[in-house]
């Protein structure tokens, strides 16, 4: 019971005992009797009708109009009416949505302020005393069942949403501890050292490449997206209570590998409440995580981290390198493949060969993929190529390594 549903009672139990009060509104003393009995909350009775009846020697049925009846003339207002102020706490209760219809503040004050009273009863006594009536009483009852089933499914809406925030909370929390990767010298930033920040580069929206504009209640602006995959990474950042401030395409990292320019931006920088940041490389399915090109860029994003101080994650929903680890090998294929990439003292495996090598053993391609992960084979997409070796030992030291031990 709360401090509003006390003073409400409080108001109802001193006019009961207002002597001169109930005179000046006509009550009678059977009627006076009925109505603390009815409303007695230190020492209910179940079933308190039936007992009246009783008592009285009357029916259940002329005990409850002698209630209503009593409640009403309880409502005529003289002077110094407590009941203005029973009238005066449920104006200041109601809320714009509302648009003041006190029935509805009524059902939500009975429903939240005396939740360990029946609140059906609660509202027909409080609308009996100080809120208009619709056109009968029977009628205003109905409507204020219909708010209260209302009332009732909008808060157990409310209660799903706060457990699927909770859900995702600890979904968001877990990722951090299991696959943002922190190294020894972490910085910690401020929000403004963001929030000037644009993005490095634009993304063009493009509904076949699942590419758009998200805007961000978070942090009040358009973020822009390449795949469904950063859209849902987005979406997790919106709800995670722990994440500060977000921005995508971050900065730009130009380095040289075997006489070649070569440009990466990673997808997000990740700003945390107690001010440490990471930055997130995000894929849309576990064969991209598997990519030699990819691990070149990762291999320099690493290199950038360790030297600024922020942490790095990278992140490809549920199906990680956990997909890899539990998918099951297939010796036969793993042998043929081995001894190909051994020939001539190691050579390069291409697409056509590739297949055939799949159709002869009536593999699938996810199971190549798998001893290219077990194996640490060099991995080209496209165009498609197999190398003996991924060249990119700094990647599957740092990351891959961290995957093992969790």
């Amino acid at each position: 019971m709360t401090s509003i549903g006390l003073k409400i009672l409080s108001i109802f139990s001193r006019c009961l005992h207002d002597v001169n009060l109930l005179k000046r509104k006509n009550l009678t003393e059977r009627e006076i009797h009925v109505l603390t009995e009815l409303f007695n909350w230190e020492e209910p009775i179940s079933d308190i009708e039936v007992v009246l009846a009783s008592e009285l020697n009357l029916s259940r049925e002329r005990i409850r109009q002698i209630g209503v009846k009593a409640l009403k003339k309880m409502r005529r207002i003289v002077n110094d009416d407590p009941m203005k102020e029973m009238n005066s706490i449920i104006k200041s209760y109601a809320n714009s949505n509302e648009n003041d219809d006190l029935l509805k503040t009524t059902v939500r004050l009975c429903s939240f302020e005396m939740e360990e009273l029946p609140t059906l009863r609660m509202v027909k006594l409080v609308v009996c005393l100080c809120i208009p009536f619709k056109r009968t009483l029977r009628e205003t009852m109905d409507y204020c069942k219909l708010q209260k089933e209302l009332l009732d499914r909008e808060t157990r809406n409310q209660l799903r949403q706060i457990r699927t925030l909770a859900k995702k909370n600890k979904e968001f929390a877990d990722l951090l501890s299991s696959h943002v990767i922190w190294f020894d010298n972490v910085k910690f930033w401020k929000k403004q050292q963001f929030v000037d920040r644009q993005p490095k580069r634009r993304v063009i929206a493009d509904p076949r490449y699942h590419s758009g504009v998200f805007y961000s209640s978070k942090i009040k602006k358009d973020v822009q997206y390449e795949s469904h995959a950063e859209l849902q990474f987005i979406e997790k950042l919106e709800s995670a209570d722990i994440v500060e401030y977000y921005l995508e395409q971050p900065i730009t990292i130009n380095y040289q590998k075997k006489n070649k320019d070569h440009i990466y931006t990673p997808d997000f920088a990740v700003l945390l409440k107690d001010g440490s940041c990471f930055l997130a490389e995000i894929k849309a399915s576990p064969e991209d995580i598997l990519d030699s090109r990819v691990h070149r860029d990762l291999e320099q994003l690493i290199h950038f981290c360790k030297q600024h101080g922020f942490g790095f994650l990278l992140h490809c929903g549920k199906r990680s390198f956990n997909y890899w680890m539990n998918c099951p090998i297939d010796k036969n294929l793993e042998n043929i493949i081995v001894e190909k990439l051994a020939e001539n003292g190691g050579r390069i495996i291409f697409l056509n060969e590739f297949k055939t090598i799949l159709e002869q053993t009536g593999a699938l391609k996810r199971d190549a993929l798998t001893l290219v992960f077990r194996n640490n084979w060099g991995y080209y997409p496209f165009p498609f190529k197999l190398t003996p070796k991924n060249p990119y030992c700094i990647f599957r030291d740092v990351v891959i390594e961290k995957y093992f031990k969790t």
